[in-house]
């Protein structure tokens, strides 16, 4: 019993000092374009990983709903440069 409960406790204690986080935050978007600076918005999907023009680069595309009064969906493609930064396409 003593055994198992090190066993565990190694284990537990294991788990958290060696997780990894894979996530890096390498954009994060401050200000939706094409949108009044404090408004309420409601970021829908994203869908990352894509190159549909073959150019080595990947793409991204996000939607989002404007809040106030749904006046309307939006959806934004960018394409990463060679700098590491995105541009609207």
């Amino acid at each position: 019993m003593k055994r198992m409960l090190l066993f565990s406790l190694f284990l537990l204690l294991s788990i958290n000092l060696l997780s990894q986080n894979s996530w890096n935050l390498v954009w994060k978007m401050e200000q939706m374009p094409f949108q009044v600076p404090q408004e309420a918005s409601e970021m829908a999907i994203v869908k990352a990983g894509f190159d549909t023009d073959q150019d080595g680069w990947g793409e991204f595309l996000c939607a989002y709903t404007d809040m106030p009064a749904l006046t309307g969906n939006y959806l934004l493609m960018y394409e990463a440069n060679a700098d590491n930064s995105y541009d609207t396409v």
